[in-house]
């Protein structure tokens, strides 16, 4: 490819590496969004990050489609191990690169994609279709509803705020509307518990 160049080895150096599971400061905490961009490490990190990954919604990460790196971990690798997660891909942004020969010149041409920027969210509907639903607060809810809303899946959102009425984590007079009109009308003046959004994270 074009960039060949910038793959050859000309020296190692040793750095020290830490599990996501070991680091201290990330002990108990629940993520609600992760982005990874490791250069082909994806799949490795969160691997030994699981129990951070079991409490994200909304993950982000870089995969390649070559293994342009050693070891690199592929799209395919990744596509893989996050469906065994409860994920699902919703978006997409690939960059093609032309390879390395006369044409690399013209601009007429479609070129290969090398990588793309992916988007993962979990499946709570599907989780729940295998018996899979996980234990979250409604506070939770609250927060997976609003990444829906601010990224514009509002057909997921939908779903999502249907699911989580039905299970009592959200109130279903918040959720009416919801599937014709977004973003979640705002709480009335004395908002309880389950209330959505902005009383509830403002």
């Amino acid at each position: 490819f074009t960039f060949g160049e910038k793959f050859i080895v000309d020296g190692t150096t040793r750095v020290p590496t830490q599990a996501l599971s070991d680091v201290a400061e990330l002990q108990g905490v629940d993520a609600d969004i992760l982005k990874v961009d490791s250069q082909g490490m994806d799949r490795d990190i969160l691997e030994q990050g699981t129990a951070l990954l079991d409490r994200a919604f909304y993950v982000e990460m870089e995969p390649g489609f070559n293994d342009s790196y050693l070891e690199e971990n592929t799209y395919a690798e990744v596509d893989i191990f996050m469906r065994e997660q409860g994920f699902r891909l919703f978006d997409l942004n690939c960059h093609r690169v032309p390879r390395n020969n006369t044409m690399q010149a013209h601009v007429a041409g479609t070129s290969q994609i090398l990588w793309a920027e992916s988007l993962w969210l979990r499946d709570y509907v599907w989780m729940d279709q295998q018996g899979l639903f996980p234990a979250i607060t409604p506070g939770k809810a609250l927060k997976i509803l609003l990444i829906c809303e601010v990224e514009g899946r509002y057909d997921f959102g939908l779903e999502l705020a249907e699911l989580f009425a039905a299970k009592g984590l959200v109130e279903e007079v918040r959720v009416d509307g919801l599937s014709t009109r977004w973003p979640l009308p705002d709480p009335p003046p004395d908002p309880g518990p389950k209330s959505l959004l902005r009383s509830t994270l403002r």
